[in-house]
């Protein structure tokens, strides 16, 4: 009798053990699938391309004599686009004076989808100002608009692209208005900038677990 209890005393952890599923296949807190953009990369659950369509992305660069901003813009966010997983959902829009969306909430990165909104980049034209501050609260909105339980799981990222100078007064305005919504949020957030010289977008990248990268800047990505 004695050997009989004592067998199962020392069993029962191993049956109880025996009955736990696989630790790869047990249900994990979402970290986000990879995604990159003119080569910087992370892992959200919800991504959102902010994209500056101003006037100015119509040029060539300096340094970059046959192809302009807006062009290299294009190649860099339909790659970007085709390489996103399917269980990723996306939002895209420009921003100039106004906003111009894809579709006004996420959609998951499905080939279909994938398809549309790279139909979308490829007709859409330059014009306008640099509202960036106003663009910046339209990509948080799309966050604001999901349902509470995909808000309480999601892992967001915002890609911004800008080839705009940040003036002073609005640096302010971006620091008062901006830090709400990262305490809410926690995105990374990341910066493409045709502007070599960005210090204030570089260091809100930075302070928010992101980077800044120039697409003109051969060596950047080598040296980080």
């Amino acid at each position: 009798m004695f050997r009989r209890a004592l067998f199962l005393t020392l069993a029962l952890p191993l049956l109880l053990r025996a009955d736990d599923p696989p630790a790869d296949t047990q249900v994990q807190h979402p970290d986000g699938d990879p995604v990159e953009y003119f080569g910087v990369a992370t892992k959200a659950t919800h991504v959102v391309f902010i994209i500056d369509r101003s006037s100015s992305m119509f040029f060539n660069p300096k340094d970059e004599p046959e192809k302009s901003k807006w062009l290299i813009m294009r190649e860099g966010t339909l790659k970007a686009i085709d390489a996103l997983k399917e269980t990723t959902s996306f939002a895209l829009f420009f921003f100039a004076r106004e906003t111009r969306e894809w579709q006004p909430g996420f959609a998951k990165a499905t080939a279909e989808n994938r398809q549309a909104a790279k139909k979308y980049v490829e007709k859409t034209s330059t014009g306008g100002p640099t509202f960036l501050w106003m663009a910046i609260q339209r990509g948080f909105k799309y966050l604001s608009d999901l349902p509470p339980n995909e808000q309480a799981n999601a892992k967001p990222a915002l890609f911004i692209l800008t080839d705009g100078k940040v003036h002073e007064d609005a640096e302010l305005t971006i620091r008062a208005g901006i830090k709400p919504l990262l305490a809410k949020w926690k995105p990374i957030l990341n910066v493409v900038s045709f502007e070599k010289d960005s210090p204030f977008l570089e260091q809100l990248a930075k302070e928010n677990g992101g980077t800044l990268v120039c697409p003109l800047d051969k060596d950047f990505l080598k040296r980080k």
